[in-house]
């Protein structure tokens, strides 16, 4: 497996009179700032999942490519996940 270039997961919502994300319960990933205080939670949440979005985007994609037999729909979302995993990664 290709080691990954962003902090390894899982990531957690932090909320210490500010928001923000982390690595392992100490490495700080990301502060969220701005918006309202739902709001920021919110995005934090999103954020924190990237990692396991990104892992179930790769093997839903590796399932797609051992089924030779997809459909044209099947094709459409497989491009909208490698366009999502390529943005992930700074490849965009």
């Amino acid at each position: 497996m290709k080691e990954e270039k962003h902090t390894s997961g899982p990531w957690s919502v932090r909320d210490a009179g500010f928001v923000d994300i982390m690595a392992e319960g100490t490495h700080q990933v990301a502060i969220v700032k701005g918006y309202s205080i739902p709001q920021q939670m919110a995005n934090a949440h999103l954020i924190a999942a990237a990692p396991e979005i990104l892992g179930a985007l790769e093997e839903a994609i590796m399932q797609f490519e051992a089924n030779a037999h997809y459909s044209d729909d099947d094709r459409a979302v497989i491009i909208r996940m490698a366009g999502a995993i390529a943005k992930a990664k700074g490849e965009l």
